[in-house]
């Protein structure tokens, strides 16, 4: 087997491989005092990573890491003054658990949720919602809070469908994690956090895997569903065929 061969089988492997020795390397450094993140930064960045790998290989225990992330981010958004996006964490939480739950027993006689797509019109109305949603976010921050930040209250809207389409397993959900992973990159090198700036980075490729990936389970599955149809279909012309021959 040459190296392009080895490459494309076990690229996922060697991907992954490859994320965990960087999740090992950045916690030596830490300890290490090579690097200078924090230690919220540090788990921030390894759970980030770890559950967006999680859900692009579409495995329901990427919300129990989500959860763990999720908490991080709280405390992270909270201490920069980012308000918006550290609520955002409480409805994130929320929804890890209801995805959880969906993607384990939402199909069919609770079974496992398969992966669907949304639709063009539903995508385009979720869309559209983001000309209005963001307002309506800041206008709610700046009552509980007395200020907000624009380009937070965007973020959050974005967060928000994407999470509701993750959960619901929706191959849309990357688009909208793209966008809003742009957004979240310019906000955090305003911020100053380059650390965070790289992880959104990676999650930008990681979601355009996820794209790529979940079309080709769904078109699997399609496929599949389509040759079990035909076997019922050839098993109920042989049926009728007996039922002939007897008459």
């Amino acid at each position: 087997m040459n190296l392009k061969k080895f490459i494309i089988e076990y690229r996922n492997r060697l991907m992954t491989l490859s994320l965990l020795l960087l999740s090992i390397t950045l916690w030596v450094l830490n300890i290490s005092k090579v690097t200078t993140f924090t230690d919220l930064e540090l788990w921030g960045f390894i759970t980030g990573l770890w559950s967006i790998w999680l859900a692009v290989f579409n495995l329901p225990s990427n919300w129990a890491i989500g959860l763990i992330n999720e908490a991080i981010f709280f405390i992270m958004f909270w201490n920069l003054g980012l308000f918006a996006n550290a609520w955002l964490q409480v409805f994130f939480a929320i929804v890890s658990i209801y995805g959880w739950v969906y993607w384990l027993y939402g199909g069919k006689k609770r079974t496992e949720a398969p992966i669907t797509y949304a639709g063009f019109v539903t995508t385009l109305g979720w869309a559209l919602s983001t000309t209005f949603l963001p307002a309506f976010i800041c206008f709610g921050m700046q009552a509980i809070t007395g200020s907000y930040v624009l380009t937070d209250c965007l973020t959050t809207a974005l967060s928000i469908i994407a999470t509701y389409l993750l959960a619901k397993r929706k191959i849309e959900n990357w688009i909208f994690w793209i966008i809003a992973d742009v957004i979240y990159i310019m906000l955090f090198i305003n911020q100053g956090i380059g650390l965070w700036a790289i992880l959104y980075t990676v999650f930008i490729l990681m979601c355009i895997k996820g794209i790529f990936d979940w079309r080709h389970i769904f078109s699997s599955a399609v496929n599949q569903a389509g040759i079990k149809l035909q076997d019922v279909e050839k098993h109920k012309i042989k049926e009728k065929r007996k039922v002939n021959e007897e008459i």
